[in-house]
């Protein structure tokens, strides 16, 4: 990290780095090994209507 001369929140300049930890881990739900259902909040919550607009 410091050889590439990255500094806080990727502005060039000095750093103090003393670890760097990689984790892989899924990044989306429908990549993880589970079986269950899932509901959109706006499935379960929304309310939508489809009436002409009045003027």
């Amino acid at each position: 990290i410091k050889e590439l001369d990255y500094g806080i929140l990727g502005f060039p300049g000095i750093a103090a780095v003393k670890a760097v930890y990689i984790k892989k881990a899924p990044t989306h739900i429908a990549m993880m090994p589970v079986a269950i259902a899932l509901n959109c909040h706006s499935y379960r919550c929304g309310k939508l209507n489809f009436n002409e607009a009045q003027n």
